[in-house]
């Protein structure tokens, strides 16, 4: 045996194998290294996922009947002739500011000239100023004294609600208008909202020709909210002008009507007319378990109707939340405001508050208005 030649071999043999081991050695470790990378990484990956997105919410506020008698027109007179009424609302303001939308019934329209009280209402456009000042930005048209002065008195009206750039809705200068924007569709932060108000009748005046008045017809309000759901309406609100004056509690012809319009596909029901506060109730769905909210009759908004029942009103909220599932009601409120007039303040104009306005800024008289308030107020 030539032993030279068998440890040449055995040394390369030997080489091989070390080699071999080596690298599969390494091979292990590499995937060790890789699995352990993998490891560490993975809770970084999961950190940086999206969080969830919070939903939006959307709210709305609605108040009563905004009416202008006599004696509110003559203390907003300033010493140039002109008027303004941003002292009625000033103190209201505050709270108006917490909602998105904000909704109020104007009962008077405004002639430009010849102002009046009851039975025909018409205020200088500085009344709907203080409105607009106040907050609001959407106005209810359709009432009984939306004719009292005329066709005249439509068409300034509108021309004025225009001109300021307000939304409104239930009165129009003639069909083609009718057609073109009712329901009002009104769209915030992505959810579109549909609203629809009609009256009961306009006190016995005919509706000037070519006009339209919304009225309490079922085949109409039924068009309203087709037309709605062609627009994609996500909501849909009904604002009717209905009810007998100075009744606290709703009559047979609301609740029928109020359960037709659910029934219909209406969501919720804010009423106004009778001048004072009725009930506002929470109807809940069936078959869904959605909510609905029926507000009766929030009351007067400011007046010079000087009883306390008819001095308190309510300012109804609502709430919803769009979020990946949709648009969903969340919540309702009621907020009691009341006026205090120069009879008992000896302020010049009269004055909206809410309801918990503090006690050291009233003094006695009209401390003692607002606990009589409080008591007529249907709370």
């Amino acid at each position: 045996m030539n032993w030279r030649h068998f440890f040449g071999w055995f040394g390369v043999v030997l080489l091989i194998f070390v080699e071999t081991a080596g690298m599969a050695c390494l091979a292990v470790a590499l995937r060790y290294n890789r699995a352990r990378m993998e490891a560490v990484m993975a809770p970084k990956q999961q950190e940086a996922a999206p969080l969830a997105v919070e939903p939006d919410t959307i709210s709305l506020v609605a108040g009563g009947d905004a009416m202008m008698h006599m004696p509110q027109l003559y203390p907003a007179m300033q010493a140039d002739g002109t008027y303004n009424f941003d002292e009625c609302f000033r103190y209201i303001a505050p709270l108006l500011e917490g909602f998105d939308l904000r909704v109020v019934n104007l009962e008077t329209t405004l002639p430009g000239k010849n102002y009046s009280g009851y039975p025909c209402f018409g205020a200088p456009d500085a009344f709907l100023y203080g409105l607009q000042d106040a907050g609001f930005g959407t106005i209810l048209m359709a009432n009984n004294h939306c004719c009292d002065k005329g066709s005249y008195g439509i068409r300034r009206t509108l021309s004025v609600l225009d001109s300021l750039g307000l939304e409104h809705v239930g009165l129009y200068a003639d069909s083609a208008e009718y057609r073109d924007k009712y329901p009002l569709m009104v769209e915030c932060k992505g959810v579109r909202i549909a609203m629809l108000n009609f009256t009961y009748g306009t006190n016995g005046l005919p509706v000037p020709k070519g006009c339209v008045v919304c009225g309490i017809d079922t085949t109409q309000i039924l068009e309203g909210i087709f037309r709605a759901r062609e627009k994609d309406a996500d909501i849909i609100l009904a604002f009717p002008h209905w009810g007998e004056e100075y009744f606290r509690t709703p009559r047979a012809s609301q609740r029928e009507l109020a359960e037709w319009l659910l029934a219909h596909g209406v969501d919720h029901i804010i009423g106004s007319h009778p001048h004072v506060i009725e009930p506002v109730e929470v109807v809940e769905d069936s078959l869904s378990g959605g909510k609905h909210v029926v507000a009766y009759s929030l009351g007067n908004f400011i007046s010079s109707q000087l009883q306390p029942e008819r001095s308190t009103s309510l300012l109804v909220g609502l709430k919803w939340v769009k979020d990946e599932k949709g648009v969903r009601f969340v919540e309702h409120q009621a907020i009691h405001t009341w006026v205090s007039r120069p009879q008992i303040s000896g302020h010049r104009q009269a004055r909206i508050y809410p309801m918990n306005y503090p006690e050291d800024s009233l003094n006695a008289a009209e401390r003692t208005f607002r606990e009589a308030c409080i008591e007529a107020g249907n709370f």
